[in-house]
């Protein structure tokens, strides 16, 4: 029989089939191996996060900032979230500086109002938050963070 590359004997299939077959293998090690890697995130961290998320948003005219904050599987906070620093401890990563909204002066910044729940992300040792129109209280869980250093 003649393909379009030559002529197939029968056995070639064979063993181009195994050679694929082998391929793909080491690639599913090697995501296996990439996941065992991988830093996981705390999850109490990521729920204050969502709930950072809900209680705020871009204000019209300015960059889409809260657009990077995606909740999704294999989505790493530290990687892609912005203004979100992570630091790890004991092979998990956790919130360790927070930067709410445009870090550049003229941006328009952040509207909403602070979550009230901030309790879990006890590594946090810098909370900062553009200039917007974030209203209401400072919630009284930010002031039993005692890894907060700054707060601005």
């Amino acid at each position: 029989m003649q393909t379009g590359f030559g002529y197939w004997d029968g056995k070639s299939s064979n063993k181009n089939m195994a050679s694929a077959y082998v391929m793909f293998l080491v690639y599913e090690l090697l995501c296996v191996v990439n996941l065992l890697q991988a830093q996981l995130f705390d999850q109490q961290d990521c729920e204050i996060l969502a709930s950072v998320k809900n209680t705020m948003a871009d204000l019209p005219g300015g960059i889409s900032f809260l657009s990077t904050w995606e909740f999704a599987a294999n989505v790493d906070p530290c990687e892609s979230f912005t203004g979100v620093e992570c630091i790890t401890v004991d092979g998990v990563n956790r919130v360790g500086s927070l930067f709410l909204g445009p870090q550049f002066a003229g941006a328009p910044g952040l509207l909403g109002t602070l979550s009230p729940s901030w309790e879990s992300l006890v590594y946090l040792t810098q909370l900062t938050i553009s200039a917007g129109e974030v209203k209401g209280l400072i919630p009284y869980s930010v002031g039993n963070l005692q890894n907060l250093q700054i707060f601005f």
